[in-house]
């Protein structure tokens, strides 16, 4: 929550997207962040790092229309 409060106010044209690894993946919202379970133990890496990929394509192509 700390490096969320950084990013908003040392860098404002930045963003911070949170990528849950677990079973799946999922993109949690920076305000849920505090209420997410932690288990099981199984780490899906190949799943959250497409995620995460996918996630900053995104925002590039976000980014270059603007």
């Amino acid at each position: 929550m700390a490096l969320s409060h950084l990013i908003r106010t040392q860098y404002p044209g930045d963003t911070l997207n949170l990528v849950l690894f677990h079973d799946s993946a999922e993109e949690v919202p920076l305000g849920e962040l505090a209420r997410v379970q932690v288990g099981p133990y199984y780490t899906n890496t190949r799943e959250g790092l497409r995620m995460a990929s996918a996630s900053c394509f995104a925002r590039k192509k976000t980014c270059a229309k603007s």
